[in-house]
């Protein structure tokens, strides 16, 4: 077996080697600074390898790490002087599903039969799933043109009776790019309704670099008495190994309407997430995980990532032919085209052949990095592939976008069937096992 994996992990080298990011946020190699970190995580992981959350008694000590992990992410989130509350989740998406339907029982238990949320189109496509498994309607704004964010003004006239909740973002995944948490605060508080913020992304980064007053000075979190819910992972700048991510609630009502309680049949069955049966491993990794990072830890983190940020804006900054689509908080920085002429994701393609994965997205057209710990080392060498596949795409200004890119660069082009019938190939096509060639 050991021989099997080392053949598949030859795979992975553009991870190795710093230039796939591949959505793994800390350094992971064995004589990296975070060494000592990844061996906390293998021993915990290992420890309670066959650990079940479902089953409390049995397994004492996972129950302490869940509330424990909980505990600490509310008081992050300022969530204390509130009573705000939390659970635990597999990752950002289960957070978005559990406070979605948690409004939306709220709500129908107030009389409200069509529940609707208002978000951005820079909001996560989490927030889409949400609303379709659970029959919200969505109501998706056109960002501010000029800072894609979320305009208050315009969720303001857009809430309605029927509306349960606004989602913000901090940051927004396409731009990485803080809403106006404040103002949006103010005209959910003002209205009645609920105000989510997905700190998915920024999570512990935008906390603690605020701490050290890096980037733009604004409140996001429970400090505002208008924000409700916070989904915050842990498995991304907290440096946790995957699965695991907190959603907070600002009180204990909103958490318990999700609860589903079954007293029916044989039993009395209880469960605090969408799951039913899950590992401790990754509970007791992730509280490993805090407890080893620690306040300093996260702090020197925080600031280590500002500055490579601030590192990889003043490069598009100074790139002729490219320019940011708006001025980001953290985590991303989303470039476009400002050449005539220069497709941006005929850029990225060449970019891919280099070996880096660089995301794309449209309207506006773009592509993104996103910042882990590694940027440090390879930073340098991007910029000079950047500048050589400029170069390169002046030469031969004809060089067709592929992989992603090509998808996003015919997206807007294709017909909305056709579009989802291509997507859901996509995932076909990925759980799909190879013939074996003879």
């Amino acid at each position: 077996m050991q021989q099997i994996v080392a053949d598949l992990k030859v795979l992975e080298t553009g991870f190795e080697g710093g230039k796939q990011w591949g959505g793994v946020y800390h350094d992971t190699r064995a004589d990296s600074e975070r060494a000592a970190l990844n061996t906390v995580q293998c021993d915990m992981l290992s420890a309670y390898n066959h650990s079940n959350a479902l089953y409390p008694g049995t397994f004492p000590s996972v129950r302490k790490f869940e509330a424990e992990i909980i505990a600490m992410s509310v008081d992050l989130l300022h969530g204390n002087s509130c009573g705000a509350v939390g659970l635990l989740a597999s990752g950002g998406t289960e957070s978005i599903l559990i406070a979605m339907h948690a409004y939306r029982e709220k709500a129908m238990a107030k009389g409200i039969t069509k529940p609707n949320v208002i978000a951005c189109v820079t909001a996560h496509p989490a927030i889409d799933k949400a609303c379709h498994y659970f029959n919200i309607e969505l109501i998706k704004l056109p960002a501010d043109p000029d800072t894609q964010q979320l305009p208050p003004a315009a969720v303001g006239a857009a809430i309605n009776a029927n509306t349960i909740c606004v989602y913000s973002s901090a940051p927004t995944f396409p731009h990485g790019v803080v809403d106006p948490i404040e103002s949006l605060a103010a005209v959910a508080d003002s209205r009645g309704v609920g105000l989510h913020v997905d700190n998915c992304l920024g999570g512990f980064w935008l906390s603690f670099m605020q701490q050290q007053g890096l980037g733009r000075k604004f409140k996001w979190d429970f400090e505002l008495k208008g924000v409700t819910t916070i989904s915050l992972d842990i498995h991304k700048y907290g440096c946790a190994s995957k699965g695991a991510s907190v959603i907070a609630f600002r009180d204990k009502d909103l958490r318990r309407a999700g609860w589903i309680p079954v007293k029916d049949g044989n039993t009395l069955y209880i469960t605090p997430t969408l799951q039913g049966a899950r590992s401790g491993a990754v509970m007791a990794s992730a509280w490993g995980t805090i407890m080893h990072m620690g306040r300093e830890g996260y702090l020197a983190l925080a600031q280590r990532l500002h500055t490579l940020h601030s590192q990889l804006k003043e490069i598009v900054r100074n790139t002729k032919g490219i320019q940011l689509v708006a001025d980001p908080d953290l985590s991303i920085v989303a470039i476009q085209a400002d050449e005539e002429g220069l497709n941006i994701y005929a850029l990225a393609t060449l970019l891919d052949r280099r070996g880096w994965n660089t995301f794309t997205s449209s309207k506006p057209a773009a592509m993104a990095i996103c910042i882990g710990e590694r940027h440090d080392e390879v930073l340098k060498v991007w910029e000079e592939d950047l500048h050589d596949s400029l170069k390169e795409l002046r030469a031969n200004p004809d060089v067709k976008p592929e992989g992603d890119a090509g998808v996003y660069g015919t997206a807007d082009l294709l017909p909305d069937q056709i579009l989802d019938d291509v997507m859901k190939s996509y995932l076909d096509v990925k759980l799909t096992v190879k013939p074996k060639v003879v």
